[in-house]
């Protein structure tokens, strides 16, 4: 009777290990995934939290409008970064290749090649702010 008894808690014990490292190896492999269907930011959180401050120039030697964005640390998907200028939209997306998105605690400058009086921000598809433009 003692050695059934001790068989059945053996049993027991080892079902309740596999079940612990089931649940461990599936939070594991779903995390990232689970993290990416989460909702992001809304436009009004960023908008209210002012994670980038910025400023513009026109650069007459180069004709070129630059547009300076500075990154808080906060940390958020930016995965899109919009600039219009006269009606006419810039675009930065994480997959184009000459334009960098900002990481956290980052400062980048932004060549357009256009003159303007103004620049529209947009990050994320939301308007973030609008800039005068003064000369360099």
């Amino acid at each position: 009777m003692q050695k059934i008894a001790q068989a059945e808690i053996l049993t027991s014990v080892l079902i309740i290990a596999l079940l612990i490292t089931s649940v461990i190896i599936v939070w594991f492999s779903i995390k990232n995934y689970a993290i990416s269907l989460s909702p992001a930011v809304s436009c009004i959180d960023l908008q209210a939290k002012s994670i980038i401050t910025s400023s513009a120039c026109y650069n007459q030697t180069s004709n070129m409008t630059q547009v300076k964005l500075t990154r808080n640390s906060q940390d958020f998907l930016i995965n899109q970064i919009n600039f219009i200028l006269d009606n006419q939209e810039y675009s930065c997306t994480e997959s184009c290749s000459n334009c960098e998105i900002l990481i956290p605690d980052s400062s980048k400058t932004y060549e357009i090649n256009s003159q303007s009086s103004r620049v529209l921000i947009f990050i994320n598809n939301c308007e973030l702010k609008t800039i005068q433009i003064k000369d360099c």
